[in-house]
């Protein structure tokens, strides 16, 4: 599974709009570590769902959109 399809899971499990992905950049791809694990684009996708919700809260409160970005490779290391 891919990063932006990950994310476009998250974002519809999380009963998001399909269009909030749209303002979403992530950044960089596995390999990150020396491992067989890749962890980066799960991580990323992750990180970025929840930078969506975020934004969404954001935008209900001041009606301005905000755009998400995700360093893949912080991503990682987030999750290590």
């Amino acid at each position: 599974m891919t990063t932006n399809s990950s994310l476009a899971e998250l974002v519809r499990l999380a009963a998001l709009p399909a269009s909030a992905a749209d303002a979403v950049e992530i950044i960089g791809a596995d390999p990150v570590f020396p491992t067989r694990y890749k962890i980066a684009a799960p991580g990323a996708a992750v990180i970025a769902a929840t930078g969506i919700a975020a934004a969404e809260l954001w935008a209900m409160k001041t009606g301005k959109r905000q755009h998400v970005r995700v360093n893949a490779r912080a991503a990682a290391a987030a999750l290590r």
